[in-house]
């Protein structure tokens, strides 16, 4: 099966892919805003259902079920039996065979923010670092209704997002795979939106409920009930993604791939100079 027109130099190839699945109002509406830019083709390879929370799972050593589908705007669009990373890792997969490398990996339009310590989670923002472990650019986009509303998302949540992300992008497109850029926005009219915040990762505190009920002598069933969010701000969590949000602007966080905390090695090597496992 040819995926892809080699003679077409000139063209953007996108992949696209998320962890709410195929069924999320948030990629329609991606793939709808990146299929409109000129000279670019978007292709997308998504978990076949929900898996947020799933951050950078594989299953590398399991068989995977993989289904063309048909998606408004998308060149291609494949749903995958597993978790974000391997969605994008099987669209990534796709391209080398053609010998191609995508020009840019988008995750999102995430249903709520990825910011603070939810980052590490993600599962959205793993399968954005799965496309720059790969060597491809990639964007991580978020959006959540904030002040929070409990209603179902429709294509008005991510008029925002999808302005940040259509922004942002030339950007991206040369910023290299050194980063992967978390970007989250307020689903608040472009208009309401003051800018943009380059940030850190900042903090976020759970307050979570436990209740668990005996299911027989050995085994109980648990949950957590009414768990609520608390976000640092500019005073308590100054330069964060957090603080950003609460501002009023977008945030957009450079991740490392690389997490090692270089500047601690020397203190370690001295540490344990000499050590052995024997006596």
């Amino acid at each position: 099966m040819k995926l892809f027109d080699k003679n077409k130099e000139s063209v953007t190839r996108i992949l696209v892919t998320n962890d709410d699945g195929i069924a999320s109002v948030g990629l329609a509406c991606l793939v709808k805003a990146l299929s409109t830019l000129p000279e670019t083709e978007v292709y997308v390879s998504v978990p076949a259902v929900q898996q947020s929370g799933m951050s950078h799972a594989t299953s590398l050593k399991s068989h995977t079920h993989v289904e063309e589908v048909k998606m408004e705007g998308a060149v291609q669009a494949f749903t995958v039996d597993s978790t974000p990373s391997d969605s994008c890792l099987f669209g990534l997969e796709l391209f080398n065979r053609e010998g191609i490398h995508p020009d840019v990996v988008i995750s999102g339009i995430n249903h709520g923010f990825n910011t603070a310590e939810d980052t590490h989670y993600s599962g959205t923002v793993g399968a954005a670092m799965e496309g720059v472990m790969d060597g491809i650019p990639a964007i991580a986009i978020s959006t959540e209704r904030f002040p929070f509303v409990d209603r179902p998302y429709q294509p008005s949540d991510f008029e925002s997002a999808c302005a940040a992300v259509l922004q942002f992008l030339p950007y991206a497109l040369k910023a290299g795979t050194e980063f992967m850029y978390n970007i989250n926005v307020a689903n608040v009219p472009p208009s309401e939106i003051k800018g943009w915040r380059a940030t850190a990762v900042g903090h976020v505190h759970y307050e979570l409920q436990m209740k668990d009920e005996r299911v027989d002598e050995k085994s109980f069933d648990r949950w957590y009930e009414n768990p609520s969010r608390t976000m640092g701000n500019s005073e308590t969590h100054p330069g964060t993604d957090t603080a950003a949000l609460i501002d009023g602007y977008v945030s957009v966080t450079p991740i490392r791939r690389d997490w090692t905390g270089y500047e601690k090695i020397p203190e370690l090597q001295a540490l344990v100079e000499g050590w052995t496992l024997g006596e």
